[in-house]
Formats: C-alpha cells, structure tokens, sequence
C-alpha cells in the first residue's frame, strides 16, 4: 500500500513538472517568443523555476510524511506453526497484526514470522500469556495466538 501511494506521488510530482501551465513567459504574461534578448530569457526562466519549486517541494514532503506513516493493515511476514491436542500440525500463513486467532495449540510450536507471537492460555486472547520471538520454537499450550511487532 505505501508503495503505492510513493509511486501516484512521483507521477503526480512528473505531472506537475510538465504541467501546460508552467510556460516560459515574460513578466507581463505575454508568451516568450524566440528571438528575445538573452537576460530576458533567464528571467522568465527564473519566474518558472519560482512557480516550480513550491509545487515539486509540496509533493515530495506529502510523500516523505506518507513513507513514515505506519501501514494501517500491516501482517506478518512467514508461517506460524502449530499443534494441536489431537497431533494435527495446523499453519497460519501471513498473519494480520493485532488479530486474536483462536487455535488449540499443545505441542511443539515454530514461530518462523517477523512478529512476536503472543501465545494466551485461554480463548480470544485472555488470561495468562507467553512470547515467543521470531524464529523461535518450543513446546507450548494455548487456547489463542496473536502477533504483534
């Protein structure tokens, strides 16, 4: 999503700068013809450069605010692995942060995400807990699961 959002940025940023209405033109708002004198020339390009600036440095600090702001849905990246009572081994793929995931969990378990993974003894993510950190693995009883960065 924010990969998005930089790359409308920067073709917005493109629009801008080949915008129709950033012309070269003289201080009266007359069109540049060719032919007009050399210092003429530089000042009309300066009074576009003047229009110019403000514009390029509005989108580019809108798009380094939008970088540095957190992703709202943001998911774990790996498998989360787990077994069940029964000796099932049951996989949560990518999981969403912050997501309470019901599952009976008693046996070995591998958190193989980037999150920590907040292992709670009872439903919903309630009672006592235990943390185990990305990469990590162990035997572990829980009724929920939730990541969290």
């Amino acid at each position: 999503m924010k990969r998005n959002i930089v790359v409308f940025l920067g073709i917005l940023m493109v629009i801008v700068l080949r915008a129709p209405h950033v012309r070269p033109v003289l201080s009266d708002g007359t069109p540049l013809a060719l032919g007009k004198r050399r210092n003429v020339i530089r000042q009309t390009q300066g009074e576009v450069m003047g229009r110019r600036i403000p514009a390029v440095l509005g989108v580019l600090t809108s798009s380094v605010l939008l970088a540095l702001l957190p992703a709202s849905a943001n998911a774990a990246t790996g498998m989360f692995e787990y077994t069940t009572p029964d000796g099932v081994q049951e996989i949560l793929i990518n999981p969403n942060d912050d997501t309470c995931y019901n599952a009976d969990i008693n046996g070995p378990t591998a958190n193989k995400t980037n999150r920590d993974a907040i292992i709670f003894k009872g439903r919903n993510c309630t009672g006592t807990s235990i943390t185990l950190q990305p990469k990590g693995a162990g035997n572990v009883e829980g009724a929920s699961v939730k990541f969290v960065r």
